[in-house]
């Protein structure tokens, strides 16, 4: 999984390419998300948010996460994974 700027995950979006959202959960108030983005003769990577200092964003409740991917991306479907080895 791929951390990319906000930006990028903007466009990836924005360009109708995304698909397997996951929601997954790292640790205890650790919530992260990823999705698969295949531009044009591409093959599919996974990406994930990163903050401006190039880590991974979380979040602490998921509750803010879903309602982050719903507002900003209209995600209303995908999986979740509760428990990920880091």
């Amino acid at each position: 999984m791929t951390p990319i700027s906000q930006q990028t995950v903007d466009e990836a979006f924005a360009s109708g390419l995304t698909s397997n959202v996951r929601v997954i959960r790292r640790l205890d108030k650790c919530w992260i998300f990823s999705f698969q983005f295949c531009g044009p003769g591409e093959k599919p990577q996974e990406f994930t948010l990163k903050t401006q200092r190039g880590k991974v964003r979380a979040w602490s409740d998921p509750r803010t996460l879903f309602a982050f991917l719903d507002e900003r991306y209209g995600v209303r479907d995908g999986d979740f994974v509760l428990s990920e080895d880091i």
